[in-house]
């Protein structure tokens, strides 16, 4: 039998999702990139962590630990009236996503 497993890549992977709020940060932002703003809005809105509450220092501690991680990108966006930024999956994180996919596929012990 092949070792057709790249243990390394599974750890990794396994790391990044142990955050309390980097599923959720994840799962947000599968369809597209967001703001700030908006990435809270849709957490909160789709309850992805129900029951809990999503504090900006939270959310902006958790943006910074996924970029530092290269699952997220974070691009400054021009001054203006409230200049931010823009986060977005890597090709890193989407791969990420496609680990969640497929893991979402096991089945249930009985």
């Amino acid at each position: 039998m092949t070792n057709d497993i790249d243990w390394t890549a599974v750890q990794r992977v396994t790391h990044v999702i142990r955050g309390d709020w980097a599923l959720a940060i994840v799962r947000a932002l599968r369809e597209r990139p967001l703001l700030f703003s908006e990435l809270k809005m849709v957490i909160e809105r789709e309850q992805l962590m129900p029951g809990y509450v999503l504090h900006d220092s939270t959310l902006a501690r958790n943006l910074h630990n996924l970029v530092q991680q290269e699952v997220l990108s974070r691009r400054e966006l021009p001054g203006g009236f409230q200049p931010g930024a823009e986060y977005r999956l890597t090709p890193f994180g989407e791969d990420v996503v496609r680990v969640l996919r497929e893991a979402s596929r096991c089945r249930q012990p009985n």
